[in-house]
This record gives C-alpha cells, sequence and structure tokens, in this order.
C-alpha cells in the first residue's frame, strides 16, 4: 500500500465518521422538532438506539365512563373556541415583529399552537376509539371510583388506591387504572380476599384486600395531560 493509498484510506475513514455524527444531530433535531410540532407523542434517544410514538398510529381503545366523554368533549370545546384564538393572535403579534429566524416570541407562540392543535386531535381520537364501560359496581365489590386499601404481602406495607380510567389515572395521587396490572386484579374481589397481581408472564405479587370505599366521580380527578 502506497502513502497516497493510505492517506485516501484515512481521509475516508474519517469522513465516514463526521457524515454519521452530522446525520445524527440532525436526525435528532428532527425528531425535536416533531415533539414540539405535536406529531410525536414521545422520543426517546439512547446511544444508537431510536424510537417514537407517532400520533395517529397508537391503537387506543381506553375505558372510559360517560363522564370522562363528557370532560374530554368540554376540554375540546375550550381548546377550540378559547385556546386556539388565543394562540393563533398570539402567532400573529410575534410574526409582526420581524425575522422570524431569531424570533423566540414566534417560535414559542407556533409551538403553543401545534401543541393545543395535538391535544385536540388526540382527545378526539380517544373519543373516537373509547370502550365505554359502566362506573356502577356491587356495594360489597371493588368497581369504578372506588377507593382500596390494600396490604402488599412480599413488602409488608398497606397502601390505598383509588380507581379510575386510564384518563384519570395518577399513580402520584393514588389514582391508578382500572386497565394496569393492579386495577384488573382487584375488580369484582371483596374485602379479606386474596387477590395476585401480575405485573407480566414472570413476575407478579399479592395483596390482601383490607377495605372497600365507595367513592365517587365527584369531578375532581383532573383528566391526564399525556
Amino acid at each position: 500500500m502506497t502513502a497516497l493509498e493510505g492517506c485516501l484510506i484515512v481521509i475516508g475513514i474519517i469522513a465516514i465518521v463526521v457524515s454519521y455524527f452530522i446525520s445524527e444531530k440532525s436526525a435528532e433535531e428532527r425528531m425535536k422538532k416533531a415533539v414540539d410540532d405535536g406529531r410525536i407523542v414521545a422520543w426517546n434517544s439512547h446511544d444508537t438506539v431510536r424510537f417514537c410514538i407517532f400520533k395517529g398510529v397508537m391503537a387506543m381503545h381506553n375505558e372510559l365512563t360517560k363522564s370522562d366523554i363528557k370532560k374530554m368533549q368540554e376540554e375540546i370545546e375550550h381548546r377550540k373556541t378559547v385556546v386556539r384564538k388565543e394562540a393563533l393572535e398570539d402567532v400573529k403579534e410575534a410574526r409582526a415583529h420581524g425575522d422570524l429566524s431569531e424570533n423566540f416570541e414566534y417560535h414559542a407562540a407556533k409551538k403553543v399552537k401545534n401543541q393545543n392543535e395535538s391535544r385536540i386531535r388526540y382527545l378526539e381520537r380517544m373519543i373516537k376509539t373509547a370502550v365505554i364501560v359502566s362506573d356502577e359496581s356491587a356495594e360489597d365489590e371493588v368497581g369504578m371510583n372506588n377507593t382500596v386499601e390494600v396490604y402488599v404481602e412480599e413488602d409488608g406495607v398497606t397502601e390505598k388506591y383509588k380507581l379510575v380510567t386510564t384518563v384519570r389515572g395518577n399513580s402520584l395521587e393514588g389514582l391508578i387504572s382500572t386497565e394496569s396490572p393492579m386495577g384488573k386484579a382487584l375488580l369484582g374481589h371483596k374485602v379479606g380476599e386474596r387477590v395476585y397481581v401480575e405485573v407480566n408472564d414472570g413476575y407478579g405479587y399479592y395483596v390482601v384486600i383490607r377495605s372497600i370505599e365507595n367513592t365517587i366521580d365527584d369531578g375532581t380527578d383532573k383528566l391526564r395531560s399525556f
């Protein structure tokens, strides 16, 4: 191999490496922009692994109550008649400030506008694909909107949860979805029963139902922001 050939090989390798990092950066920037524009729900980057969840591709079919649907329709109406108008005005005002490439207010206003439209589409799709379920249950059985106290055997602790639909779930506030492993396992059971919570094919745990409080959906449980 001549010195010239060796030099050309090194230059070629450097060019490949540089083009890789440029393409990676470009792809990352495109993904972040898609998130800002509301075209992607979530995106994660880990070394060379990339994945994203596109809106409109997700199969929803969430279990929702009539009350959930009503709340979602009210939010959609508010976003269409109030938030959309405000967002358009903000974009129009920011655009009038001049150079769009250096106009932070314009990009921020456009981001808010796109996120609002994305939320509207998301809620509309969720309603369209929803599986309507009843929020009624027997007095002595765990049902929708009930608050349940359980003893987790493997941890030796007692925990309290309120069972709600996915759209209202918030584990930080003790609200768990009836479609979650714990929620599915508890539904229909009574005080004193030992219930197996299957997390996946290889793991699960037992809980004992200590009490059931027949709480209801009083309107204070907010819809998740997603």
